[in-house]
Parts: structure tokens; C-alpha cells; sequence
């Protein structure tokens, strides 16, 4: 990966809690997000996804209950899109064109809304 690739990165994932913590709230575990950002998936829309995760949380106010993080090569590598894993399970394949379906199918069904 070049230089620059790398700065580009950066620049999406700077804000983000880049963490191998476990995070929790008043005693509740938080939802936690990782994002592979490992050379395969950075070119295949990681920081894309990234962001698109960053605007989903802020749109549905879950900036409490989720935790977003970068995580390089999870040893998933797929043809099409990024691997993205949601608590311990990993999906492989995420792209901009599947996202909303994605994250309305393994992020919102995890959150128990008030």
C-alpha cells in the first residue's frame, strides 16, 4: 500500500474507535462494529463502508450503542466488497450497493431501541 493509500485511510478512520477494548455503558455491552481495513478491502471500499457505517449510527442516533473500529485482515478476503464483522459474527462481501440491506439486517436487529 502507498503512502498516500495509507493517509487517504487515515483520513476516514481518524474519528473512529480504533480499540481492541470491550466497551460498555451504564453495565451494558455496546454493539461493537470492525471493519477490515487491510490492503485487499481498503481497495475493494473499505473507507466507502466506513463512512456509510459512520452516517448509518449518527442517522439512527446509536452513537451510545455501537462501537466502530478498524481491524486489518481477518483472513476473509472476498472477491466482491468488504468483510465486516458485527460482535463475533463475520460477513464477507459488504459493498455500498448492499449496505443498507446489511446494516438494517445485522446492526439494527441487534439494537434494542427504547
Amino acid at each position: 500500500m502507498e503512502k498516500k493509500d495509507l493517509e487517504a485511510l487515515y483520513d476516514v478512520i481518524k474519528d473512529t474507535n480504533i480499540s481492541i477494548n470491550i466497551y460498555f455503558k451504564e453495565g451494558e455491552r455496546m454493539l461493537i462494529i470492525q471493519v477490515c481495513v487491510g490492503s485487499s478491502c481498503h481497495l475493494k471500499g473499505a473507507p466507502e463502508i466506513i463512512e456509510l457505517l459512520q452516517k448509518a449510527i449518527a442517522e439512527h442516533d446509536l452513537e451510545d450503542e455501537v462501537v466502530l473500529m478498524g481491524n486489518f485482515c481477518m483472513g476473509k478476503c472476498n472477491r466482491v466488497g468488504v468483510t465486516v464483522q458485527v460482535e463475533d459474527d463475520i460477513f464477507t462481501g459488504v459493498t455500498k450497493e448492499g449496505f443498507q440491506k446489511f446494516f438494517e439486517e445485522n446492526v439494527l436487529t441487534r439494537i434494542e431501541k427504547a
